[in-house]
C-alpha cells in the first residue's frame, strides 16, 4: 500500500471515533431566547493552557472551552422576582403589604462539549418591583428572567426559570400575595444527568393594623447549590402606606446566575 492510500484508510477509520467524542444528541426544543440575536455579547475563552477551570458568571457571554475539554459542568439559578408594591392608606386604616417575589430556580447538569464550538449563556434578568408611580391602576413585581444554555442552530441544552413576581396589595384588606416558585424545569442535555429544585416562594404582605400600614412580604430565598449564589431571591414586597408616609415600592430582586466548571 503506498503513503497516499494508507494516510486515506487511517482518516476512515479514525473518523468514527472523532464523531462519537465530540457527539450532542439532537436538540428537542429551540426558539427563545436562543433565536434572538446576540452579537454584542462579549466571548470569554479560559486563560491560556487553563485545561481545567470554574468561572462565574453574572452577565451574558459567549463561551469557547479548550479544544481537550470534552464536557463541562453547568451550575445555573434564574433570575429572582421583583416585589409588589403596598397599597394606599383609606380613611379608616393603613395600607396593605404587597408580596414577595420568588427566588428562581437552580439547575445543575453535565452536558457535552463539541471541541472548538461556541455556546451562549444567557444569566437570567431581575425581576423589577412593582413601582408605585407606574401603576395604571396598579402593576406587580416583574418575573425574573430564565437563565439559558445554547448551543449549535439556537438550541436550548438547559434552562433554569426565573422567579415569579410578587403581586402588589389591592386596598387594606388585601394583602398581596407572594410569588409562585416555578414548577417545572424543562432541560434538554439528552442523556447528561441533571439536577433541578424549585425556587423559593415570596410571603404575602401583612393587612394592616389599624392606622398602621401592613409590612411587605419578604422575598424568596435563593436555592443553594454548591455555593450560595450571589443573586436569584426575590425582592421584598412594599410596605402598605401608614400617616403622610408614601405606599412602598416593591423591591428588585436577585439576577441569575451561571457557574462553569471543566
Amino acid at each position: 500500500m503506498n503513503i497516499r492510500k494508507q494516510a486515506l484508510a487511517i482518516a476512515i477509520l479514525l473518523m468514527p471515533i472523532q464523531f462519537a467524542a465530540g457527539q450532542v444528541k439532537a436538540p428537542r426544543t429551540t426558539g427563545e431566547p436562543c433565536n434572538t440575536a446576540h452579537d454584542s455579547l462579549p466571548v470569554w475563552r479560559p486563560p491560556a493552557g487553563a485545561v481545567h477551570g470554574i468561572q462565574e458568571f453574572h452577565g451574558s457571554v459567549h463561551l469557547i472551552l479548550p479544544i481537550e475539554v470534552s464536557s463541562a459542568t453547568v451550575e445555573m439559578w434564574g433570575g429572582g422576582g421583583g416585589g409588589g408594591s403596598g397599597s394606599a392608606e383609606t380613611q379608616t386604616h393603613g395600607g396593605a403589604g404587597g408580596g414577595g417575589g420568588a427566588s428562581g430556580s437552580y439547575v445543575r447538569g453535565i452536558l457535552p462539549i463539541v471541541p472548538g464550538a461556541t455556546y451562549t449563556l444567557i444569566v437570567g434578568s431581575a425581576g423589577e418591583g412593582a413601582s408605585v408611580a407606574a401603576r395604571q391602576p396598579q402593576s406587580n413585581g416583574r418575573d425574573g428572567g430564565d437563565s439559558v444554555v445554547c448551543g449549535a442552530a439556537d438550541a436550548v441544552l438547559l434552562v433554569a426559570h426565573g422567579g415569579s413576581g410578587g403581586i402588589s396589595a389591592r386596598g387594606n384588606d388585601r394583602e398581596g400575595a407572594g410569588g409562585k416558585a416555578d414548577s417545572s424545569v424543562p432541560t434538554n442535555a439528552g442523556e447528561s444527568p441533571v439536577l433541578k429544585r424549585n425556587g423559593n416562594e415570596g410571603k404575602a404582605g401583612s393587612q394592616p393594623l389599624f392606622e398602621v400600614g401592613g409590612p411587605g412580604g419578604r422575598g424568596g430565598e435563593p436555592v443553594l447549590g454548591s455555593i450560595e449564589p450571589r443573586g436569584s431571591f426575590g425582592g421584598a414586597g412594599g410596605n402598605g402606606e401608614t400617616g403622610s408616609d408614601r405606599q412602598g415600592n416593591g423591591s428588585r430582586g436577585g439576577a441569575g446566575v451561571i457557574i462553569i466548571s471543566w
